[in-house]
């Protein structure tokens, strides 16, 4: 068993290391790089992106083919498995957030609530399910250790909005009860991230990189965690279900300055307004408000350049 590093090093020197071993998590990176010049040196935005394309295309088709393989996998394997899901992941917020808006016309809210990027950064996830005591155990575990998330007292500390968030249960009170308990857990996992991630300080902050998760990793807890149920419901656009969706968009507010998550919580808490219209607007003030705050110099969006007001 490999000696784990703090997060900053497994990303700097384990996954590379990893990437000469195993070609899918070199062809991630690879993958990442492409996109990186599109923003950085956009001389050839097209040909960055389908090389960005081709290469998380072969290192999806060799991560499926080692992933079906499950009974000969090496503890060196598994890291492989999970460095390769941390790199889809970025992969995902970049291309259906920050770099389709500067490339595809589409309507944004209608994008945003298609859902296809929370089923496709679950996806893989789902896939290293069963081997997860495994990956914590391993060289990336500290990307995955949500000891201090789990373990967290969500009336420990008071965090900005929380009242907000516990107030949408008038949004749901008229639902079955199989649907009130759903909505009632899914805030509750959203209320303990909330405050695990101010306790990681200002995002801006390097302090907050020595934690045990990287700080951009923390907010898709919530993401991987939330039921399939509560899914279901976002795809049905019951408005509870957007509700907390859309303070889970104001939540990732304080990662703008992330280059993959820039711009997603305008996107998120956009959409949703737009979809339920002036009705359920006051149930989302705080999470406009919040997105105002944090992004004042957010100007790319196709289809609204501020927050719905």
């Amino acid at each position: 068993m490999c000696t784990q590093l703090d997060s900053n090093q497994a990303w700097a020197i384990t996954i590379p290391q990893l990437g000469f071993q195993y070609p899918y998590v070199l062809y991630g990176i690879l993958s990442l790089a492409n996109l990186q010049r599109v923003l950085s040196d956009p001389e050839d935005v097209e040909g960055d992106m389908a090389a960005a394309k081709n290469y998380h295309a072969n290192a999806v088709q060799r991560f499926l083919a080692t992933q079906a393989t499950t009974c000969e996998h090496s503890d060196r394997t598994y890291d492989a498995m999970f460095a390769f899901s941390i790199l889809d992941t970025v992969y995902v917020l970049a291309t259906y957030g920050t770099l389709s808006r500067q490339s595809e016309p589409t309507s944004r809210p209608s994008r945003v609530l298609e859902l296809d990027w929370i089923r496709d950064i679950r996806s893989v996830r789902a896939l290293l399910k069963p081997f997860k005591d495994k990956i914590r155990e391993g060289c990336l575990g500290e990307f995955e250790n949500l000891k201090t998330f789990e373990d967290w007292d969500i009336g420990r500390r008071s965090v900005s909005g929380d009242n907000e968030l516990l107030d949408l249960q008038v949004s749901y009170d008229g639902c079955s009860s199989a649907d009130i308990e759903l909505y009632s857990s899914t805030i509750k996992l959203l209320r303990s991230c909330r405050p695990y991630m101010s306790s990681l300080g200002d995002a801006g902050n390097d302090t907050r990189l020595t934690r045990s998760n990287p700080h951009w990793i923390t907010p898709l807890i919530f993401v991987h965690e939330v039921s399939e149920e509560f899914i279901d419901r976002l795809y049905q656009r019951q408005p509870p279900a957007l509700l907390i969706l859309s303070f889970f968009g104001a939540m990732l507010s304080a990662y703008d300055t992330v280059w993959f998550m820039e711009g997603w919580a305008l996107e998120i808490v956009s959409a949703v307004d737009y979809a339920l219209g002036d009705y359920w607007a006051p149930y989302t003030t705080w999470c406009r408000e919040r997105v105002a705050m944090n992004f004042v110099r957010w100007g790319s969006a196709s289809e609204m350049a501020t927050p719905i007001s």
